[in-house]
C-alpha cells in the first residue's frame, strides 16, 4: 500500500484494490486518513531540500556575480533578480507562521 496519496480518487482507487484498507476505513476513518496524511507533514526532508535548493539559488548567482565583476564584466540583471527571489522564499519558509496552531 502506499504511504500517501496526492489525491482523492487515488486514494479511492486503492480502497477499492485493498480489501483490508477498505476494512480499516470501516473501523476507524479518521485514524486511517490520518495515518495516510501524516507522512507528509512529518517529512523533515522535503522541507530541507526546499531550504537547501533555495540556499543554492542565493549562492550559485552571487558567486557567479563576484566572477564577473572580477573580469570587469558587466553582471546581468537576472543574477540579481534570482538571489533576491530566493532570499524571500527562505524568508518566508524560515520565519514563523502566525496562524500556526500549537
Amino acid at each position: 500500500m502506499k504511504q500517501h496519496f496526492s489525491e482523492i480518487k487515488d486514494l479511492a482507487i486503492e480502497v477499492g484494490k485493498n480489501q483490508k484498507l477498505k476494512e480499516d476505513l470501516q473501523k476507524d476513518p479518521e485514524g486511517v486518513l490520518n495515518r495516510l496524511v501524516e507522512p507528509l507533514e512529518k517529512d523533515v526532508w522535503i522541507y530541507r531540500m526546499v531550504v537547501a535548493a533555495l540556499g543554492f539559488a542565493v549562492i550559485l548567482p552571487l558567486a557567479e556575480a563576484f566572477i564577473l565583476s572580477l573580469r570587469q564584466i558587466s553582471v546581468p540583471d537576472f543574477f540579481v533578480a534570482i538571489s533576491s527571489t530566493a532570499i524571500g522564499g527562505l524568508v518566508g519558509l524560515l520565519a514563523p507562521s502566525p496562524f500556526k496552531n500549537n
